[in-house]
């Protein structure tokens, strides 16, 4: 039985940041039944324990993929400092990933703040049971959608749509950089770049 639930963010050296290791086996954390029963999951499987929480009830919800399309994107917070590329718009900050800002495995470590170029991963919104979590670079994230409403059981947060959740949640725009691990990042403008589907 698990007697307390953890966001994937609480890790146990050299393992990938998606997994958690029990009686010396890796084990993947990425549905609901490894979350209940390794207690420590992705955003994935948060919102299937939600959805699955919801469904025992009678509530009928859909499950919702929040991507940008072409980049990937940071989610609060981050300190960005003077830009590389300030003569080369929009993409003008350099993202290094390297092993302050993602650990072994791509899996990041915990001590924050930690730069990474022009870039320097800093404190920012609570997960399950992580005080603030590391990895805050992404290609998509899992949330729930009830009766037009986005919840976010990974943080317990709610948003209304794509624009809200660029308002509340981003904090710039990445696109791959010279090399396998630089990334060339720019601020959010405006202009929507999330997209919300369903």
């Amino acid at each position: 039985m698990v007697s307390q639930l953890t966001w994937s963010h609480n890790y146990q050296p050299g393992i990938p940041w998606a997994a958690i290791m029990v009686n010396g086996t890796l084990r993947e954390s990425t549905d609901v039944n490894s979350l209940l029963k390794y207690g420590n999951g992705q955003c994935g499987a948060w919102r299937q324990l939600l959805e699955s929480a919801w469904g025992i009830n009678g509530i009928s919800s859909q499950e919702a993929t929040v991507s940008s399309p072409g980049k990937k994107f940071l989610v609060g917070n981050w300190s960005f400092g003077m830009p590389d590329y300030a003569n080369d718009p929009p993409y003008v900050y350099l993202l290094q990933l390297n092993l302050c800002l993602f650990g072994t495995d791509t899996r990041p470590t915990t001590s924050l703040p930690c730069p990474g170029g022009n870039l320097t991963n800093s404190n920012g919104i609570q997960g399950q049971s992580s005080q603030t979590p590391a990895e805050k670079f992404f290609t998509w994230h899992f949330i729930q959608k009830y009766n037009g409403i986005y919840y976010d059981p990974s943080y317990g947060v709610t948003y209304t749509g794509p624009a809200d959740f660029q308002a509340k949640a981003v904090a710039g725009f990445a696109v791959p950089g010279d090399l396998p691990d630089l990334f060339r990042v720019k601020l959010p403008s405006n202009t929507v770049e999330m997209e919300i589907n369903p």
